[in-house]
């Protein structure tokens, strides 16, 4: 099946660009992509929700603020993860 911008909206709920992200984040193993431990779907999809609604992360700890994310969870994260300082 052939997907314009249109149709993979409807079936995924998110621009098509996204799902680069979304794959870094998750992972993608028939595509080889690794993701971050711990972050699976689900999680994933809400940390890009988070970022639409609120803009681009401003410090690690911020991600607290996403649902399903806990101190254990942002611990295993944290290495994985880069805040640009803002000038």
């Amino acid at each position: 099946t052939l997907f314009d911008e249109e149709k993979f909206r409807e079936e995924y709920g998110f621009e098509p660009k996204k799902l680069i992200d979304l794959k870094a984040l998750m992972g993608d193993s028939s595509d080889n992509i690794p993701g971050v431990p711990g972050v699976g779907e689900k999680t994933a999809e809400r940390i890009l929700a988070y970022r639409d609604t609120y803009g681009k992360f401003v410090t690690v700890e911020q991600l607290l603020d996403v649902e399903g994310i806990g101190e254990g969870l942002l611990e295993q994260l944290r290495p994985y993860v880069y805040v640009e300082e803002s000038e």
